[in-house]
């Protein structure tokens, strides 16, 4: 590691990662919160760039899998870092999908549905 204040270099936080992964691996929840510490901003700030806001939501879910399937995982701190994102990726483009199929309604469309009827009810 450099001195204080100089930046590790991503060859040291990948060493560090790998060795977090393979301790997470075995059931170590400290070495999971390594892990996390080390991925989650950069996997949320790739996440923000494909689904905007729902960047954490997304984030959650793929963390939910990645969990899930730690024991899977072979490699190094840096394949563990794009398989991490090849799983958040995923997940956004499920959101994607989803809001494709589903629109959200807009604000006029709900300002629509409060409108009063064309007709008396109580003269029917």
């Amino acid at each position: 590691m450099g001195h204080v204040g100089e930046p590790r270099s991503a060859h040291t936080r990948d060493e560090e990662l790998g060795a977090a992964v393979a301790l997470a691996q075995d059931g170590d929840e400290a070495a999971f919160a390594v892990v996390y510490r080390l991925v989650q901003p950069g996997l949320v700030g790739y996440l923000r760039g494909l689904v905007g806001d729902e960047a954490e939501d997304v984030a959650g879910d793929a963390w939910l899998e990645i969990a899930r399937d730690l024991g899977r995982f072979r490699g190094d701190g840096a394949g563990f870092r794009g398989w991490s994102a090849t799983i958040a990726r995923h997940r956004a483009l499920d959101l994607l999908r989803r809001q494709k199929v589903r629109p959200r309604a807009s604000g006029l469309e709900q300002d629509m549905l409060e409108l009063p009827g064309t007709h008396s009810t109580s003269d029917q």
